[in-house]
């Protein structure tokens, strides 16, 4: 199949803004140039790039309809959740003034993108793991569960415990436990 010039777009756009960014950020750090909290409140344009990158590729697969359009449509929703976390937390420092605004309403697009990407990942690992791969279904499921539980488990006595128990109160221990829990 061909792409079309809105495909070709949504290919090079993203890979552009994020070059822009880069050399954005190679001028703050060796240069001194200003506007380090301009490049922080916008750097989520990354994500909203490849976000659209995404459903328009994927809308050659086929978006939810297809097992690999379904993949690149999580990415690309992840990638949005992403963008959306990141503006609001741009909103509450720009007009609200607030430095650090944890938690708040910012942190559910947060959370949501990780619940996009295992989607994502899951899928993913549909459009690799069929009959008559060489990969076997059950013991992909198998090593992924043992992994992820042993991952949880040294996450827990890494440092996970500390941040259960937090005095500020209980949304903050909910949202530390969920950061790393879901991510």
């Amino acid at each position: 199949m061909k792409n079309t010039k809105g495909q070709n777009l949504a290919l090079y756009l993203p890979i552009a803004v994020l070059i822009g960014y880069v050399v954005w950020w190679l001028g703050i750090n060796l240069a001194n140039w200003p506007s380090r909290e301009n490049y922080t409140d916008t750097y989520s344009l990354v994500a909203l790039t490849g976000s659209i990158a995404g459903i328009i590729v994927g809308k050659k697969w086929g978006l939810f309809r297809s097992r690999f359009g379904r993949t690149l449509s999580f990415f690309a929703v992840g990638l949005f959740m992403q963008f959306l976390g990141q503006f609001i937390y741009g909103l509450y420092f720009r007009i609200g003034h607030v430095e650090l605004a944890f938690p708040s309403v910012g942190d559910i697009p947060f959370l949501l993108s990780g619940v996009f990407y295992t989607l994502a990942i899951y899928s993913l690992l549909k459009v690799i793991v069929h009959k008559g791969s060489i990969f076997k279904p059950r013991a992909v499921l198998v090593a992924s569960a043992a992994l992820t539980l042993l991952l949880s488990w040294l996450m827990y006595i890494s440092f996970l415990h500390l941040a259960i128990h937090d005095e500020r109160g209980t949304i903050y221990s909910v949202v530390n436990a969920a950061y790393p829990i879901i991510q």
